[in-house]
């Protein structure tokens, strides 16, 4: 029996060592950067700090979108590209604000760090915590910038004009466009920053480790079912010739 007992204890650890495997890539996939994370991880701030979730807005979504495109195509990572502010992207698609805010970051490996990153600028933990903001609009983009792939995010606020009750005429539009960028000099510093070929290698280790342990725990497995079966097969003939 105490054969049977530890057999069945490494066929527990062996099936959770297997969960483990299948459930990482969800887990990483919680964490990675994409326009929910990044929404989720905006409105969880407000919401601690006592703020309204801000709704995504299909212009905003668009505007923030269009200006990832241009900050790879330039390979300009600034509020203002070309002397083109980041409004420019806003109004081409027709969304009527009063105030409007945006917040960028480059080379990050997941959401967290990204509103980690902001939430410790004041400038742009003032975009996230602005409570006249209630509308947003997120693009996270990967693409090449200074000949390394990574990952892009543009975070725009909004608050939309509503007639007769915001009385500014467009020449007195807000701009919150001073915030501090994660610029470049603090991108080649950034401990995220890992170089393409690096990026490649930990894959390739990640995959083969991981398809190396679904192959051993499931011999493992395989093994551990065998024994039970001639365990029981044993039992039954030492029983049988005990009843004779």
């Amino acid at each position: 029996m105490k054969y049977l007992k530890f057999i069945n204890k490494i066929f527990v650890i062996s099936l959770l060592v297997l969960m483990g495997i299948f459930l990482y890539p969800k887990i990483a996939w919680l964490a990675e950067i994409s326009n929910y994370n990044i929404l989720k991880e905006t409105n969880n701030i407000r919401i601690k700090n006592g703020f309204s979730e801000l709704k995504e807005n299909i212009l905003l979504n668009e505007a923030a979108q269009d200006k990832a495109k241009a900050i790879f195509k330039k390979q300009i990572f600034e509020h203002t590209i070309e002397n083109i502010k980041f409004s420019s992207w806003i109004k081409n698609t027709g969304y009527e604000y009063y105030l409007i805010g945006e917040n960028l970051a480059i080379d990050f490996d997941t959401s967290q760090g990204v509103i980690k990153a902001w939430m410790n600028s004041e400038s742009h933990k003032k975009n996230i915590l602005n409570n006249n903001f209630s509308e947003i609009g997120i693009a996270s983009v990967k693409g090449v910038f200074k000949n390394i792939e990574t990952t892009l995010v543009v975070e725009i606020f909004g608050a939309p004009l509503v007639k007769g009750v915001i009385e500014k005429n467009i020449n007195n539009k807000i701009e919150y466009n001073n915030t501090t960028n994660l610029n470049l000099s603090s991108i080649i510093n950034n401990k995220n920053l890992i170089n393409n070929n690096y990026r490649i290698i930990i894959y390739i280790f990640y995959y083969t480790i991981k398809y190396y342990l679904i192959f051993l725990v499931g011999l493992i497995l395989f093994s551990i079912y065998f024994l039970n079966i001639l365990y029981i097969y044993n039992t039954f003939i030492i029983f049988k010739k005990i009843s004779l």
